[in-house]
């Protein structure tokens, strides 16, 4: 006897395959240093809806932008969260390139790895390992963006996922929601806020961003809106 549906019905099992995907990706990923060990989970079912509730909780009062992450994961639509973590506190590459803060991997090995502001991420980690799971991110977004599964790569589901325990034994993560409709994570009520908020938010976030070349005598941090 024919059975007739609707489509939508099969969509939950659908992300959950296109989930298994991106993890196919971000471990088939190329990578510069081969030695980078990428940890991975696939989290469904009641687990997304706490982290919400972390996310939540965390950002109230103190940052909008997480508070915003909490808000677009009560969306229904989500059906599954990727992680991805690695341990990248060591190195065996023996390239000494100065890069994670110490003039050796040697010395990088023997630092005391501790959680920094957080409390949660660890470092000192080796940047080329990092470069390497920063790849392994893209190719399973890029995987999930290839199968028509809205996604977004973000650093707060990440830190939910460690604090929580959902992945452990790792020095960084990154949390990758999935879901079947569009613009999910692009699209939210609470992600309105004064520009002055917004630029004062990045500069503390992304500082990098703001720094320009010196020796004109201008001050090294762009502060003019032309500037940006």
């Amino acid at each position: 006897m024919k059975m007739i549906k609707d489509g939508e019905e099969f969509l939950e099992e659908y992300v959950i395959n296109v989930a298994k995907s991106c993890v196919a990706a971000a471990i088939k990923a190329p990578k510069i240093t081969g030695r980078m060990k990428l940890v991975t989970k696939i989290i469904t079912g009641e687990e997304i809806k706490e982290i919400q509730k972390f996310l939540e909780k965390v950002g109230k009062g103190k940052s909008r932008f997480v508070e915003m992450n909490a808000e677009m994961f009560k969306d229904p639509s989500i059906k599954a969260v990727v992680v991805l973590g690695t341990n990248a506190g060591t190195s065996e590459l023996a390239w000494n390139c100065g890069a994670c803060g110490f003039k050796t991997c040697a010395e990088l090995n023997k630092a005391e790895k501790k959680p920094g502001p957080s409390g949660v991420y660890v470092g000192p980690n080796c940047i080329w390992k990092l470069v390497d799971f920063e790849i392994a991110c893209d190719w399973a977004a890029a995987a999930a963006g290839y199968s028509n599964v809205d996604n977004r790569v973000m650093t707060s589901v990440g830190f939910a996922c460690m604090a929580l325990g959902y992945i452990k034994d790792v020095t960084m993560a990154i949390g990758i929601p999935l879901a079947a409709h569009e613009n999910v994570f692009w699209t939210n009520p609470k992600a309105e806020w004064t520009y002055e908020y917004f630029l004062e938010t990045m500069k503390r976030m992304n500082p990098g961003v703001f720094f320009k070349f010196v020796g004109t005598g201008r001050p090294v941090m762009k502060e003019k809106v032309d500037e940006l």
